[in-house]
């Protein structure tokens, strides 16, 4: 958990290469846990792991629905977020005067009407990507 992380509260979990984010109730918000192991194990995560996570801690606008992120790992990539774009959070930023008001929150891309993707899901998305110098 990041004390100060974006609305809804909520956590990350990381296991064997899998990534998702769960509200308090262990409802599954964003990315798959696909192991049974794992989402039993999932309540135990400590500290620790945590820390481990990427945060996007630069993003930069380019074009269309693409953004410029940087990570706290060192990774760079532009991602074209239009495959999100559906669904009553998302659908709204399909205009794109809307989509550009993005703010980095919580160490993750947000928008004002409270749509966000977790860090670990843009982290592990393809995009063009290189190492930052």
């Amino acid at each position: 958990m990041f004390f100060d992380d974006h609305e809804p509260p909520h956590f990350h979990v990381e296991y064997q290469g899998q990534f998702s984010t769960f509200d308090f109730s262990g409802e599954l918000l964003a990315g798959e846990l696909r192991s049974a192991r794992a989402r039993r194990l999932d309540r135990s995560v400590g500290i620790d792991t945590m820390r481990t996570l990427p945060r996007v801690i630069e993003a930069r606008y380019v074009s269309g629905y693409r953004i410029e992120l940087l990570f706290n790992t060192g990774v760079r990539k532009t991602i074209d977020f239009s495959h999100w774009l559906r669904g009553p959070v998302f659908e709204p930023l399909r205009n794109r005067e809307a989509f550009r008001k993005f703010y980095i929150g919580g160490g993750t891309i947000c928008w004002p009407n409270g749509a966000d993707i977790a860090p670990e899901t843009l982290h592990s998305t393809r995009g063009i990507s290189r190492r930052a110098t």
